[in-house]
């Protein structure tokens, strides 16, 4: 049952299209945040009745360490608060998710089947965002970017557009950026745990579809950067000569239809102006990013205390009313300067380490973290349970398993229980 529950919450991470609140609580209430309770309780009468033994996974109590040290410099940025409150819930919401992974990795350490629960969650969650997908295409093409809701609002299909000719799809999340992380994240899990089937392939297939029609720059330069390191740690960088006569010849018969008849050519350009427009730096959004950042460095150079204590985490909105008039969720769209400008020097430094060590020793999840830290140039990640799910298990390896040159992970270590002895580290008791 937990397995089950386990891989639910995994295909859930990101899944705030879907509200148990129906619209009507202070805060959207997904499918993960229920079941990550329900999930403590039943692993708790699962170790009690074992005994009281369980399974601590390698560098997990290094990485408790340093996350909890970064949530201690961030709480006291809350007291330096222009907006204390707000930043107390923010900083709640930190915590939660912070503990609640670090919780699912314990459970995971319990199983033998990690690596299974993982791929089980990763094939379910790309199938939920395909079905998300599939809803907000027809919603746009049926009414627009007009607000769309079922079942008295507990599935939110409201499509996003860019211009008024390409639709936005973000599978299960309501934003485009995230929803496109967190497909990039079950695409990863299959593709290098998962073994060869033709539901592999059509999943990879929907989920690399569902990533291309976000339109996300951040996504792009994410998954450049986690396909790059993968090549290098495969070393995998020749063509064969069949492919490279493949796309020659793909290549030179658009190249001969575009020259024989200039009509296409011209509809061509037509339709993907308003796509060839999103990845152009003269957009307006790319223009708002370089503010964004002179902003966080004005704010931290402004005085001693901001360059230590930051100006209270969650407060950036507070600072950038000139930029996103009237939103409460303004932020820098960048993780780092967000860390910098609202948490301090220390904060930033942090962060950073817990980033870049999962990024340095990361073992399979390598190619993930490195894309992960690229995405969080250019938008911030800080408060999403994808995130930190990925940093704990780059962190600790689990559901790893020594193939294509990757180094096994250490095993779990051994925990003293009531008794005096030690439970076995590398069976169930």
């Amino acid at each position: 049952m937990s397995g089950f529950l386990l891989a639910l919450w995994f295909a859930t991470l990101s899944a705030d299209r879907l509200d148990l609140a129906a619209g009507q609580g202070w805060f959207t209430i997904p499918v993960y945040l229920v079941l990550t309770p329900l999930l403590l309780v039943l692993e708790t009468m699962r170790i009690v009745g074992r005994g009281g033994s369980f399974r601590v996974p390698h560098n997990l109590a290094a990485y408790t360490l340093v996350a909890s040290g970064f949530l201690s410099v961030v709480l006291v940025s809350v007291f330096y608060s222009y907006d204390v409150a707000m930043s107390a819930k923010r900083f709640a919401l930190l915590v939660f998710l912070v503990y609640s992974t670090v919780m699912v990795a314990l459970m995971l350490a319990q199983r033998d089947d990690a690596r299974e629960v993982l791929v089980r969650g990763a094939y379910w969650g790309l199938w939920l965002g395909t079905f998300f997908n599939l809803a907000q295409l027809g919603a746009w093409l049926d009414r627009g970017p007009a607000d769309y809701f079922l079942l008295g609002g507990t599935l939110n299909m409201t499509a996003n557009s860019y211009g008024p000719w390409v639709p936005r799809l973000s599978a299960q999340a309501l934003d485009m950026n995230r929803g496109g992380l967190v497909t990039l994240v079950y695409v990863f899990i299959l593709l290098r745990m998962a073994p060869r089937s033709r539901w592999r392939t059509l999943a990879v297939v929907a989920g690399s579809l569902g990533m291309i029609m976000t339109l996300s720059r951040s996504l792009l330069l994410t998954t450049m950067a986690t396909g790059a390191v993968s090549a290098l740690r495969r070393r995998r960088f020749s063509l064969s000569p069949r492919r490279v006569v493949g796309m020659a010849v793909v290549t030179a018969a658009v190249a001969a239809v575009l020259l024989a008849i200039p009509r296409a050519a011209d509809a061509v350009g037509s339709a993907f102006e308003p796509i060839a427009g999103r990845f152009s730096t003269s957009e307006g959004s790319a223009s708002i990013h370089m503010q964004l950042v002179e902003r966080g460095i004005e704010i931290v150079t402004d005085s001693p205390k901001n360059a230590l204590v930051g100006i209270g985490f969650g407060n950036g909105f507070a600072y950038l009313q000139d930029i996103f008039p009237g939103n409460k969720y303004g932020n820098f769209h960048s993780l780092y300067i967000t860390l910098l400008a609202e948490c301090g020097g220390l904060g930033l430094l942090l962060g950073v380490v817990l980033i870049f060590y999962a990024a340095a020793r990361g073992g399979v999840y390598q190619p993930l973290i490195v894309g992960i830290a690229f995405f969080n140039i250019f938008y911030q990640t800080g408060t999403e349970s994808v995130f930190w799910l990925a940093l704990v298990l780059a962190w600790t390896r689990l559901g790893e398993q020594p193939a294509g040159g990757d180094a096994p992970p250490a095993p779990p270590e051994p925990v003293r229980v009531p008794g005096g002895r030690l439970a076995p580290a590398a069976q169930h008791t």
